[in-house]
């Protein structure tokens, strides 16, 4: 992916971020409302009194409503905030499959000779200094939501550096010397892989999805199990 595409990739994932998150979370919501309208009128359905005649029926129409209601909506925040945090993690993956390259390469450009020695320390240097670079090119600048991409992104810029450099180090951990050739580097960067770091987390959120759907559908059949019984 090239620079200026890269950086209209992080602007548009920023947007979508915050806007698009505010979005989903009214979508996510409103289901969770109407979810909890199609419970209620199926319970009114079995109990058989759309009306309620009687103080008791009124007392126990308010409840099963307040209680469908609530969980309706706060299952559907919870699904909200997991899905978003499943698609931003996939979207950050491949974000920084990409950033990582464009770094690697510019740094690569720097040091362009296979056989020339690079101390550890320039090595972070480069990456500050082309991360720094690419970051000013978003420009994050004005406004609270900027103000918050720009910290994040500059966290994932410094995430990533240390990430490159500890799987470079674990590469070269059997040399005994402190200092790293850039032909170890290009080695070390075909063995760095994001998204195997975030694929387990991927998972895992999948699987939670799951268990809120299952545990909406205990919560819903509790009052339908009450009315069975009592």
């Amino acid at each position: 992916m090239e620079k200026e595409n890269l950086v209209a990739y992080w602007r548009t994932f920023f947007s979508d971020l915050f806007v698009g998150t505010f979005k989903r979370l009214i979508v996510f919501s409103a289901s969770g409302f109407g979810i909890a309208g199609l419970a209620f009128t199926i319970y009114n359905w079995q109990t058989g009194s759309a009306v309620p005649p009687v103080w008791s029926d009124w007392l126990s129409w308010t409840l099963a409503g307040g209680w469908f209601l609530f969980w309706g909506i706060l299952q559907a925040v919870l699904s909200c905030a997991i899905f978003t945090v499943g698609r931003k993690f996939s979207e950050v993956a491949e974000g920084l499959h990409a950033l990582l390259d464009l770094l690697t390469r510019q740094v690569m450009a720097q040091f362009s000779k296979t056989n020339k020695v690079i101390p550890r320390p320039e090595l972070e240097a480069s990456f500050d200094n082309f991360g720094q670079k690419f970051l000013e090119s978003l420009r994050l600048k004005g406004g609270i939501t900027p103000i918050f991409a720009r910290i994040i992104f500059g966290f994932m810029i410094k995430a990533l550096k240390f990430f490159f450099l500890d799987n470079v180090m674990v590469e070269l951990s059997r040399k005994n010397s402190d200092q790293i050739r850039s032909s170890d580097i290009e080695h070390a960067v075909r063995r760095v892989g994001v998204d195997i770091a975030v694929s387990p987390i991927r998972d895992q959120l999948e699987f939670l999805q799951i268990l809120n759907l299952i545990f909406l559908l205990f919560l819903y059949a509790i009052p339908f199990v009450l009315v069975w019984i009592f």
